[in-house]
C-alpha cells in the first residue's frame, strides 16, 4: 500500500536498494501489528469489565488499555529496529558493523525490559474483571526494583 511505500523509502539507504521489497514488507507488517494492537485496545476499552457506574471505572479501564496498547506498539517498534537495522548491521561485511555497539548501545536491554513489562501487564488488563480495587502500580514498582535496584529481592514487598 502507499503508506508502506512511503515509510519504506526512507529505509532504502540502510537496507540497500536491492532489499526495498523486503523492507516494504517489514514496514507493512510492523504497521499491521500496531493497528491490530490499537484496535484490540479500543475494543477492550469500549467494553470494560466490572459493574462500576460512577464513571471512574470506565475511565481507568481506558487509561490502562491505552498503556497496554502503547507498550505493545513500543515493543513492536523496538523489535522492528533490532530485526531490520541492528541485526543486519552486525554482519561483518556491513560497512558500519563496528559502530553497532555505539549506535544501539542498550537497545536489547530496553527491549528485554519492555517485553517483561508487557508480559506482566497483559494478564492484569486483558480479560481482567476490572473494578475500583484493580491496580497496576505494583507491576511498575516491581520493574523498578528488578531493573534498577541491585538487591531488589531483599527490599520490602510493595504495599
Amino acid at each position: 500500500n502507499d503508506r508502506s511505500n512511503e515509510r519504506a523509502m526512507f529505509l532504502v539507504p540502510a537496507a540497500g536498494a536491492s532489499n526495498l521489497a523486503a523492507v516494504r514488507d517489514a514496514v507493512s507488517s510492523y504497521w499491521d501489528e500496531v493497528e491490530a494492537s490499537t484496535a484490540t485496545a479500543e475494543a477492550a476499552a469500549a467494553t470494560p469489565g466490572g459493574g462500576d457506574d460512577d464513571g471512574e471505572q470506565p475511565y481507568r479501564w481506558r487509561v490502562v488499555n491505552e498503556m497496554l496498547a502503547t507498550e505493545k506498539s513500543y515493543v513492536a517498534g523496538l523489535k522492528f529496529v533490532v530485526t531490520n537495522y541492528m541485526e543486519p548491521m552486525k554482519q561483518p561485511d556491513h560497512p558500519f558493523h563496528r559502530l553497532v555497539p555505539n549506535i544501539f548501545q542498550n537497545l536489547e536491554e530496553v527491549l528485554d525490559t519492555s517485553e517483561l513489562l508487557l508480559a506482566k501487564l497483559r494478564p492484569r488488563i486483558e480479560g481482567a474483571a476490572w473494578d475500583k480495587s484493580q491496580c497496576i502500580a505494583d507491576v511498575f514498582l516491581e520493574m523498578v526494583q528488578l531493573r534498577f535496584c541491585g538487591n531488589w529481592k531483599h527490599l520490602p514487598p510493595p504495599p
